[in-house]
């Protein structure tokens, strides 16, 4: 609502004419003629707008809203994301559904009479002032009128001749509701009974306030605790020339008293007190807004006079510098990827005091910069409260697509200097658009390309737009770990690193795992990151084939066998199955190596060695064939009935009955026989230990005929 914006009277005597014929001249209208008188004289009492914070443009997508609900992330085309900042919510349980909604001040009706569609605080609006008007847990009736019928328009509710030429409007507000009565004749009672129905034990209270500053009336209870507060009320004329109005107690109950008998007044009067149920939920160091004023002008945020918002006042006498400014200001001058695209404020009051001199020193004040300095805004709205009021109630300062601002201020500018012992203003919603479409900054720490090397990761999440909101950790099968940002409210959060610290990963199982960090910034931007972290903790598998392995059971006669050996470790074919791979293997035969290979791969890779041998040469008895084997992550198998068996042989002479036999070039160790001959034979040279085969061509070993020499050598 507006505030009187013009103290001197014009003395030029068509003026004095038409402020003497007003006294009369709204008399005795009818109610459509009472409304049309309003919407021409006192335009701004029925300017105000519906608080509809997420009424936004078709196919715009609500991607997530601030744990306070004073905030929204939305999505108004794909790849974009914009930030709506207010200091009011922007959704409040519904009384419809039982669950959160978005606010919406707009009227419908009902049998009752009117509401809001979703409002933080309920109001009811009569069909007929028979029935109070209900604000939060009060009720409020005017005393001697009950025939005024309702009627909407636009936000407010009107009823039109109420009492004699006097009209009243309500209109709801996200904390209760402007009450305002219009004045249109001298005939318009000086004084305003009205009724409250309060819960029990709670009475109303004159807060008087340091002069000159109007007394509100604080709803207290027997604590004394205050549960509501019905505002200071202003009072103006036609030509914006302020009416001296206060509240008195008679009986306990208020009467708006208005001072207007005997003084030169322009009519229709406008009267205007807020109403509001106490609110303890939101508080000024959960809004974005920083104060920039100084001593003596301080800030507060809570119920004031006017209603629930934020306040800046000063009350004692102070010479102010010309073009100096008081106010709150938005920056985000130190995060160049994000911008401010539009500020918004709604619901303003001003009582600006006077100067030596007169006038009007002060504007309000309204500024969107690029850099942080006025000179590289888009124009600057500095207008009186009359203008901003015949603009529908709210102020929008944008930026074009390709000039987002980085500064955003509101208040009050001196437009000259001089002393001053008093001024308020109060601001019932600051709103802003913010949009940051670039994405956060994850680092993942990049694990070792050994297997088991790599027992914990950390991640880090870093964002010089509107900031980091959250970062977290997180691996299949185990618990994400996520590590808030510093947000000092949830449109803006710290320009610092933000890390998870070190993530666990001991308990993931064998097999190569993704591991994926992601950060979300305070404009709901996702970005991730993922590595691959490699787990073997088990040691290869040994199969066995071959003729030496599928006649182990039965004892070998003479002749030749093969044996082969596959370990295998992991499969290739996913990550879950992969492995790291055989890296070698050796097998023997009775301790001895009969061969041995190494191998390198990426990952899941088996090893195969085939040997090959002669029953002979091995000699009767019990022998034991082995393998052990080890893979890329030093996994060792294990001896034991897995890796090794066992296995007869049942032919040739026993050495130990051929130990003085000897030849030619030296001892015979092993032979073959035929019946009782002797076809070849394993020779140890005497002077060389070098053995040799010896074939036999004779049919007796007592007298071969002719021996060859074969060089010995062996395929296992």
């Amino acid at each position: 609502m507006v505030s009187p914006v013009a103290p001197v009277r014009s003395s030029d005597p068509a003026a004095v004419a038409q402020r003497a014929e007003s006294a009369s001249a709204f008399a005795g209208q009818s109610n459509a003629d009472a409304l049309a008188t309003i919407k021409t004289e006192l335009p701004e009492v029925l300017a105000a707008a519906p608080w509809r914070p997420l009424a936004l443009p078709a196919g715009t997508k609500v991607l997530s809203y601030g744990d306070d609900q004073l905030s929204a992330a939305i999505q108004p085309r794909p790849g974009s994301r914009v930030v709506l900042s207010s200091t009011e919510p922007m959704r409040v349980i519904s009384a419809a559904t039982g669950l959160l909604a978005p606010v919406d001040t707009s009227l419908v009706q009902d049998g009752a009479g009117f509401r809001p569609v979703n409002s933080p605080t309920s109001v009811v609006l009569p069909s007929t002032l028979a029935s109070p008007i209900e604000v939060g847990r009060f009720g409020i009736s005017l005393l001697g009128s009950d025939r005024s019928t309702a009627d909407q328009v636009g936000a407010s509710v009107v009823w039109a001749n109420a009492l004699t030429d006097t009209d009243v409007l309500v209109t709801p507000t996200t904390s209760g509701a402007e009450l305002a009565f219009t004045l249109r004749s001298a005939s318009s009672p000086s004084d305003i009974p009205l009724r409250l129905d309060l819960p029990d034990g709670v009475t109303p209270r004159l807060h008087m306030a340091s002069p000159p500053e109007p007394a509100m009336l604080d709803l207290v209870d027997r604590s004394g605790a205050v549960q509501g507060t019905v505002g200071a009320p202003e009072a103006w004329d036609a030509d914006h020339v302020e009416v001296p109005t206060s509240w008195t107690l008679q009986g306990g109950q208020p009467v708006l008293h208005v001072d207007d008998v005997g003084r030169d007044i322009k009519w229709p009067i406008a009267v205007d007190p807020q109403v509001g149920d106490s609110r303890t939920d939101y508080d000024l160091a959960s809004r974005p807004w920083a104060y920039t004023g100084a001593s003596p002008v301080s800030p507060f945020y809570g119920d004031g006079g006017w209603g629930f918002g934020m306040y800046q006042r000063i009350s004692q006498s102070f010479t102010f510098v010309d073009n100096l400014s008081y106010g709150w200001e938005y920056s985000l001058a130190d995060r160049p990827t994000a911008g401010i695209l539009q500020a918004t404020v709604q619901g303003m009051s001003h009582d600006s005091g006077q100067n030596a001199g007169g006038g009007f020193p002060t504007c309000t004040w309204m500024n969107l910069t690029k850099g942080g300095t006025e000179t590289d805004s888009v124009p600057t709205i500095c207008t009186s409260y009359q203008n901003y009021a015949q603009n529908a109630g709210s102020w929008q300062n944008p930026f074009d697509a390709n000039h987002k601002g980085n500064v955003a201020r509101v208040g009050i500018k001196m437009a000259g200097a001089g002393e001053r012992s008093y001024f308020m203003q109060y601001i019932h919603t600051l709103g802003l658009a913010l949009e940051d479409d670039t994405v956060p900054v994850v680092t993942l720490q990049q694990p070792s390309a050994t297997w088991n090397a790599t027992t914990s990761l950390a991640a880090t999440s870093t964002d010089d737009g509107l900031g980091t909101k959250e970062v977290d950790i997180s691996a299949p099968g185990l618990a994400a770990q996520t590590v808030p940002g510093t947000c000092p409210t949830a449109t803006l959060c710290g320009k610092d690193p933000v890390s998870t610290g070190a993530y666990n990963l001991t308990a993931l199982p064998d097999g190569i795992t993704t591991v994926t960090a992601h950060a979300t910034d305070a404009a709901t931007n996702p970005n991730s990151a993922p590595a691959q972290v490699r787990f073997d903790r088990a040691a290869p598998t040994i199969t066995f084939s071959g003729s030496l392995w599928d006649q182990r059971a039965t004892p070998l006669d003479a002749g030749s066998f093969s044996l082969t050996v596959k370990a295998t470790d992991g499969d290739a074919s996913s990550n879950a199955t992969a492995r790291s791979g055989v890296a070698n293997m050796t097998i023997t035969i009775d301790g001895h190596v009969a061969d041995t290979a190494t191998q390198t791969c990426a990952n899941s890779c088996s090893l195969t060695r085939t040997i090959n041998g002669e029953a002979g040469i091995l000699g009767p008895g019990t022998h034991t064939a082995s393998v052990s084997a080890t893979d890329l992550a030093g996994n060792h198998t294990v001896a034991g009935p897995t890796t090794s068996f066992t296995f007869t042989i049942d032919c040739c002479f026993d050495p130990a009955t051929l130990a003085n036999a000897t030849a030619t070039t030296g001892q015979i160790l092993y032979a073959d026989v035929n019946g009782d001959q002797l076809d070849d034979a394993v020779i140890r040279n005497a002077t060389t230990g070098a053995l040799t085969v010896e074939l036999s061509t004779g049919t007796a070993f007592a007298n071969p005929t002719s021996w060859g020499t074969w060089p010995l050598t062996r395929d296992f």
